[in-house]
């Protein structure tokens, strides 16, 4: 009779373990997609505005510190940035 209660008890942790595994896999991948949604976006609005700053003539030296005050970014990213939208 033991015996049959261990085999079931390890079943069962065999089973909450699957179905744990299974539903972290899950929310990680939801959570994962949403973040690179969210980054894609700001990349594009970065990017949206040095073409546009570029358009009205503006020089590079402002359009630097424009991009590195409205997105929060280091003055190295904001260069890395400009650099890959030249």
């Amino acid at each position: 009779m033991l015996n049959i209660l261990d085999q079931i008890e390890t079943e069962a942790r065999e089973q909450g373990r699957t179905e744990g595994m299974t539903e972290g896999i899950n929310r990680g991948r939801t959570e994962g997609m949403a973040e690179g949604i969210s980054r894609g976006r700001t990349i594009g609005l970065i990017n949206g505005a040095i073409d546009a700053f570029r358009e009205v003539g503006m020089p590079e030296d402002k359009i630097l510190v424009r991009i590195t005050q409205k997105f929060n970014l280091t003055k190295e990213k904001a260069l890395e940035y400009m650099k890959q939208n030249a």
